[in-house]
């Protein structure tokens, strides 16, 4: 029989990547396999069907497996009861048990991600920004850790690398909105922030492209919004399982043994890349120095990434990371330097459907040492090659 407490026969069998949910010395891991069907698992016994619904729902999956004895236990915050399933009958038809647990994974608007952005549309609405949301970012940045510490004043300078906005009247409806979770399922904010915030944030931020101030027929806030439906212009957002793949395999090919490594991402947005990095090198259990570069022109996009990594630093890394966020103009105009061990990048190349040929230039010279670029007849958009 195959050992289903071994992490290894799950990537084996499956190609799943393996992170652990919360403390490394636990055997309970997140199993990610592209953002579809994701899954957590533990190899042991103990826990209850509440901690296993906070865990599941609060990092974005439906399933929760706990590996017993003789059989395997299958959670999922969405049933009423649990469902047991012989070992035996899983090791001999791997295929269909996997295919049965993706027809359990499918997306829900009580999901953990709109859930928390329907009250950040809300929040944006509270504060009648139009460009730049500064304060309904701080608002929620100040929502979220409310999860753990409802007397803000109390947290640490240290902890908090944004601006705390003064709260609107309402924020404890909020508070109170966001700890009821959903089916009574409580949320976990060290879940939300390190497995979830990638596809939470870059939702964020389209809200933040498009957004329609809407007020009742007496001037006040409305509940109702109105966001467009259009393509994100220049704007490209990585899927976090493309992420995953990109830094796993390339952090194969670095020496981990190195007593220090620099790590870039110029065109950061909110470090979907940089906290992938942070997040693999835990789980590879990596000592020495950590030095993370980022830049990015949206300055909520930066506010975002300070936020994050600040909050990974603070709780996975005791503070150990050099963090060097950035707004800049123009990245490619910044000095890059020359002791960047890995550079990682989903680049914007494109502006309304062209790019200038001497951007693609200026880019190709900066990352590879020179310009190189082909030119796609049809679109007339300029692509590497």
């Amino acid at each position: 029989m195959g050992n289903f407490s071994n992490i290894s026969f799950w990537k084996q069998n499956y190609g799943l990547l393996p992170l652990h949910l919360k403390d490394v010395t636990e055997e309970r891991f997140l199993m990610l396999n592209g953002g579809y069907g994701d899954f957590c698992l533990q190899t042991f016994e103990n826990g209850d069907v509440d901690l296993f619904n906070e865990y599941s729902w609060s990092s974005n999956t439906k399933n929760y497996l706990v590996i017993q004895d003789k059989n395997i236990q299958i959670f999922n915050w969405l049933d009423a009861k649990p469902e047991l399933i012989l070992k035996s009958a899983i090791e001999n038809n791997l295929g269909k048990f996997y295919k049965y647990l993706l027809s359990k994974s499918y997306k829900t608007q009580n999901d953990v991600v709109p859930f928390v952005i329907d009250i950040f549309k809300q929040l944006r609405n509270e504060t009648t920004e139009r460009q730049n949301p500064k304060n309904a970012l701080s608002i929620l940045f100040q929502l979220l850790i409310s999860l753990e510490n409802e007397n803000l004043d109390n947290i640490s300078g240290n902890f908090i690398a944004f601006e705390k906005a003064k709260l609107p009247s309402n924020f404890e409806h909020y508070h109170t909105r966001l700890v009821s979770g959903v089916k009574s399922i409580k949320p976990n904010l060290d879940l939300i922030l390190r497995h979830t915030s990638g596809a939470l944030f870059q939702e964020a931020h389209k809200e933040v492209l498009y957004f329609d101030l809407q007020r009742d027929l007496f001037g006040g806030v409305s509940n109702k919004l109105i966001t467009k439906k259009d393509s994100y212009s220049s704007i490209h957002y990585t899927p976090p399982y493309l992420a995953r793949t990109i830094v796993e395999n390339s952090l194969k090919e670095i020496n981990r043994s190195r007593p220090s490594l620099r790590i870039l991402d110029p065109s950061c947005g909110s470090s979907e890349f940089l906290i992938e990095v942070l997040k693999q090198l835990k789980f590879l259990k990596y000592k020495g120095e950590i030095t993370l570069v980022g830049f990015d022109s949206s300055a909520s996009a930066i506010e975002t990434s300070k936020f994050l990594l600040h909050y990974e630093n603070q709780t996975q890394w005791e503070g150990r990371i050099d963090l060097q966020i950035q707004l800049v103009d123009d990245s490619l105009s910044i000095d890059w330097g020359t002791a960047n061990d890995l550079i990682l990048m989903n680049p914007p190349l494109y502006f309304l459907g062209a790019v200038k040929k001497q951007t693609i230039k200026r880019f190709t010279q900066r990352c590879f040492g020179r310009p190189f670029y082909n030119r796609k007849a049809k679109s007339g958009k300029w692509i590497l090659s």
